[in-house]
């Protein structure tokens, strides 16, 4: 995480690397950043949809399975009209 100069914060990829000398000793250190805000964002909305895709897939299944179950045990009603349980 960054902050602009407003003090809003987004989201970077930060590269760092050393810096040597001829005999390999470090020197300093030299880096990169990128702003990847926008990515982020993506890949949480792709994640969002995802849950509710699979969230949709599975309801109607179980409601078919509870609907199925009701349909073989008969309605209520007409269970008690008869008297059977």
């Amino acid at each position: 995480m960054a902050k602009r100069k407003g003090g809003r914060t987004y989201d970077i990829q930060l590269t760092i690397a050393p810096v040597r000398n001829q005999e390999g000793e470090i020197m300093g250190f030299v880096g990169s950043q990128r702003d990847i805000t926008q990515s982020k964002e993506l890949e949480r909305l792709k994640d969002q949809f995802i849950l509710e895709v699979s969230h949709e897939l599975r309801t109607p299944v179980t409601n078919m399975g509870l609907y199925a179950e009701l349909m073989e045990r008969g309605k209520p009603e007409k269970n008690l009209s008869t008297g059977r349980c």
